[in-house]
């Protein structure tokens, strides 16, 4: 006589009778687990965006100290100006050769402004170092950007040094920055979205106050003139945020 084993069926095999079963303590702690393990990869892709945008920010860093590098120390003009005075374009287009979009460079007639018939057909190919983040592209119309460099007496875009026929003149140099390449800024992610080509930058007045509007609501991504990267706080006062806008105010403060 040959013995078998007999197992009984599960009377009730569904979940909901698995979960009146299991003990209360293993249920929270598969829910705990599985909570961490989302909770982790939500976290882990939130990191990498952010270490995204900030190396975006770098790379325009980078490139601005490049441009000077091949310039004989100079950057680059903010606005470039025809012959006659009227101006054509902004410095984002100076600066595509040197975020590998020389291709894109070369296609723009230099002589003519951001919208004539020919360069305005450039303008949706607008490379994403210019671009906003991916989760605020909401704030930005299409090929627009808020990468922005400040105009004005004391800035590094001084307002009689932006013709492009004359020559930039403002130099990467201590002469230059005599409060120090690392501690004033050179371009920052805020201001009014414009067309990434358009000439049109934010105007520094030291009498007046600053306001910047930023993606962010805790502070505004920006670049040192050292090339580092820089987070001004949304309540940066306006004492310091003139002192690191001016290159050359003589003022002791802490960078931010």
């Amino acid at each position: 006589m040959t013995d078998e084993t007999h197992t009984t069926p599960d009377p009730d095999p569904s979940p909901l009778a698995i979960r009146r079963r299991t003990p209360r303590w293993i249920l929270i702690a598969i829910v705990c687990v599985l909570g961490g393990l989302v909770a982790g990869s939500i976290q882990a892709v939130e990191r990498v965006r952010e270490a995204a945008a900030r190396s975006k920010c770098g790379q325009i860093g980078v490139a601005l100290q490049n441009y000077a590098s091949g310039h004989n120390g100079a950057l680059p003009p903010a606005i470039v100006y025809s012959k006659d005075g009227h101006p054509l374009y902004s410095w984002r287009v100076l600066l595509l050769p040197y975020i590998e979009q020389d291709s894109l460079y070369k296609e723009f007639q230099l002589d003519e402004p951001w919208d004539s018939e020919h360069n305005i057909k450039l303008l949706d190919r607008m490379p994403r170092n210019y671009a906003a983040p991916w989760d605020r592209v909401v704030k930005v119309p299409p090929y627009h950007t808020v990468i922005h460099v400040f105009v004005g007496k004391g800035t590094p875009f001084e307002e009689g040094q932006v013709r492009l026929w004359s020559g930039p003149k403002i130099r990467l140099d201590k002469n230059d920055f005599p409060d120090g390449t690392s501690n004033t800024l050179l371009f920052v992610e805020g201001g009014d979205p414009v067309p990434w080509t358009k000439p049109e930058e934010i105007t520094f007045d030291s009498n007046r106050p600053i306001h910047l509007q930023g993606l962010f609501k805790t502070g505004i991504r920006a670049g040192w003139a050292d090339g580092s990267r820089a987070y001004l706080p949304s309540d940066i006062d306006q004492t310091t945020l003139r002192a690191i806008i001016t290159r050359n105010g003589g003022e002791q403060v802490e960078r931010p």
